[in-house]
């Protein structure tokens, strides 16, 4: 199901980028006073046909999705002997040199123009990411042993705010690095609530983070009692069993 999903999620990308590459050419050609005969969808056999406008350009959808043609009144394919002289004056390699390069340049223009509009469209509206929320803390981690139990809401780090999973694990990524400890502020569910609302609860402090990837010799002790810091570091950055979606939104 995924598989059929995926494709046809990329034929209709596809096509969607060859139609607008497609109509960038037919546009300014006929802008320029070319003459298009026909505007194809796709390469290959033709499927379907039908003949619009004052030119009766054809339009056609052809069988295999993987491109597209618009094909002009060109003297190179077509004896122009048999034209009127209205249309040889319409056919392409007659006009200047400026308008020819407008109307090759115009498909990858429109692509262009069409990447703008995406990427300016999804930075409005946003895009779906895990909230900094933890699902599942395995006994054996430092996060258990500082008192994690799952369930808890990451509200701040070291007295930052946090709203997503990426910042979470990226500001843990940092404090790693600068072999810091981690206090975090975290909100948890009141189980006797059925609405479910969230409570703040005092900072809970993790040892330095340096040490969650540190594996001590028998002769070394360990900096904390009861706590193994040689664990991996599972339970709040490379986890990614977490609940809920926050929705990020560019700034203005």
């Amino acid at each position: 199901m995924n598989l059929l999903q995926t494709l046809i999620a990329f034929i209709f990308a596809l096509g969607l980028l060859v139609i607008i590459h497609e109509m960038g050419h037919f546009l300014v050609a006929r802008l320029c006073g070319v003459k298009v005969l026909r505007f194809s969808v796709g390469m290959g056999k033709v499927v379907f046909s039908r003949r619009f406008g004052a030119d009766q350009t054809e339009w056609v959808i052809s069988a295999l999705p993987l491109g597209g043609y618009v094909k002009m009144l060109d003297a190179r394919e077509q004896n122009l002997d048999e034209l009127s002289a209205h249309d040889r004056k319409r056919e392409f390699t007659s006009q200047n040199v400026w308008k020819r390069i407008a109307i090759v340049a115009a498909g990858p223009i429109s692509n262009f123009i069409l990447a703008i509009l995406l990427f300016a469209g999804l930075y409005v509206h946003g895009v779906p990411e895990p909230i900094a929320k933890i699902r599942i803390v395995p006994e054996q981690s430092v996060a258990y042993k500082a008192g994690l139990r799952g369930g808890e809401h990451v509200t701040a780090v070291n007295g930052e705010a946090i709203a997503l999973w990426s910042d979470l694990r990226w500001k843990m990524v940092q404090l790693a690095v600068e072999k810091s400890a981690a206090k975090l502020d975290i909100s948890r569910p009141d189980p006797l609530d059925p609405k479910g609302t969230l409570h703040r609860l005092r900072a809970w402090s993790l040892p330095p983070t340096a040490s969650w990837w540190h594996h001590p010799s028998p002769k070394e002790p360990h900096s904390g009692a009861g706590v193994d810091e040689s664990r991996e570091l599972k339970a709040i950055i490379f986890c990614r069993r977490c609940d809920g979606l926050a929705r990020r939104r560019s700034v203005r």
